[in-house]
């Protein structure tokens, strides 16, 4: 694990190489990656970067995230998507002494459902499927007092009928604690890497994503309060007064809460406004970036569920489970 000393360097390293690499999230052939992997996380809207409690799922916001305190953890996830699509994530994590790192294992799929073939005179030929799957591995450690680093590897593929593609892209990640006040920051870069076959001619691009993150738990209530800049490789510059700017700027930042009531329940909430634009319905107001959810925990197993606001599409429910072997 001597890689992981050498974290940080990379991720800087990494950083000052995106400007070239800046694109939407939208532009590629791999969408699995870019949902929540788990409810937690999309009951906070997807800004859990620094904020990590004991779901393992964390480390796909950044792989620092990754701690012995989840070491035999099994986490599996299935989210409920419009028209038929449906997705779904298994992870292991487990303590690794000897390497003085924790490791982590994990599968997720996205399935598209089933689509009639047409033939060129118009009539039904059958049908076919198309779908994707991420198999991860995972590693973190402490590299300095209240510093750790992290690396995600992922085996990407997407199949649509008889076509197929295939990448390898990997995360690195780094998290700061200030315990005096309750405070985590942190900071990733994802899926940089290679396509080595792609669905069409055109060549497929790999979602790159530069998140910076802070969690910061409050002193006279358990609500903790996470914040995540996403896609910052690809803002736009700000000036004062420029309001068109600024709300361009918002569009990539994500807001969570997460209430902690107890030892049994944990309620959450979260906000997207890139989301609440997309899926906003005219002028009128709705759910349309909002999400909710709650965790409850039940002796050796926390069970987790989400609700993601789509405006007049209704909403996505999104459940978790997690438990210790």
């Amino acid at each position: 694990m001597r890689l992981l000393r050498f974290a940080p360097v990379a991720l800087l390293a990494a950083a000052l190489a995106l400007p070239a690499a800046a694109q939407s999230r939208r532009d590629t052939g791999f969408d699995l990656v870019q949902l929540d992997p788990s409810a937690r996380a999309a009951a906070l809207a997807g800004a859990p970067g620094a904020l990590a409690g004991d779901d393992p799922t964390a480390a796909f916001y950044n792989p620092a995230l990754l701690t012995g305190a989840m070491s035999r953890s099994v986490s599996a996830g299935y989210l409920n998507h419009v028209a038929d699509i449906s997705a779904g994530t298994l992870l292991y994590a487990r303590d690794v002494p000897r390497l003085g790192a924790t490791l982590a294992a994990s599968l997720r799929f996205l399935s598209y459902g089933d689509f009639d073939r047409t033939a060129p005179d118009g009539t039904t030929d059958g049908t076919f499927g198309a779908s994707e799957t991420a198999l991860t591995i995972s590693a973190a450690r402490e590299v300095a007092p209240r510093l750790r680093a992290g690396v995600n590897l992922h085996a990407l593929s997407a199949s649509l009928d008889d076509a197929s593609a295939f990448a390898l892209a990997g995360d690195v990640g780094a998290t700061y604690e200030v315990p005096s006040q309750s405070l985590v920051l942190g900071a990733s870069v994802h899926h940089l890497g290679t396509t080595l076959s792609s669905l069409g001619s055109e060549r497929d691009r790999l979602p790159v994503d530069l998140r910076l993150t802070a969690a910061k738990g409050l002193r006279y209530l358990p609500l903790t309060i996470s914040v995540a800049g996403y896609d910052l490789q690809g803002i736009e510059g700000v000036s004062a007064g420029d309001s068109s700017a600024v709300r361009r700027a918002l569009d990539h930042v994500a807001v969570g809460g997460e209430l902690q009531l107890g030892r049994a329940l944990a309620l959450r909430v979260g906000y997207n406004p890139r989301r609440a634009d997309d899926l906003r319905s005219g002028g009128r107001l709705d759910l349309a970036g909002v999400s909710a959810g709650f965790g409850l925990s039940l002796s050796r197993f926390a069970l987790d569920y989400a609700f993601n606001g789509w405006s007049q599409y209704g909403g996505l429910h999104q459940f978790g489970l997690r438990t210790r072997l």
